[in-house]
């Protein structure tokens, strides 16, 4: 199968409304926005979403390939960037699960 950017992934949400989703969620950590480029930032997203659905793009197997088609939209962006983003926004969304367990918990104790 051909993934485009259309291409329903989960539910009918195509893979544009995914990445603008979790991009929308990095503002909850401003300074992600702060200590790394839009580009890097842009990349970071559309790799994660590609990792976690499982998508293939072709002539793409290995992460040192991954990184070479992320170079035509910044020369800078190395592997090291790449995780470092990834994890701060696996990190909120963490956050914001133990956030709202603790909210769901405190709600339940006061009925």
């Amino acid at each position: 199968m051909t993934i485009t950017p259309s291409t329903p992934i989960k539910n009918n949400i195509n893979i544009i409304d995914i990445a603008m989703s979790i991009l929308q969620d990095t503002y909850y950590d401003f300074t992600l926005i702060k200590d790394f480029s839009p580009q890097h930032i842009a990349i970071a997203i559309i790799y994660l979403v590609i990792k976690t659905y499982g998508l293939n793009i072709p002539g793409v197997t290995t992460d040192e390939e991954h990184i070479n088609w992320m170079k035509v939209f910044s020369s800078t962006i190395t592997a090291d960037i790449l995780v470092k983003i990834i994890t701060r926004i696996n990190t909120l969304y963490k956050y914001v699960e133990r956030t709202l367990e603790h909210s769901s918990s405190a709600t339940k104790s006061h009925s």
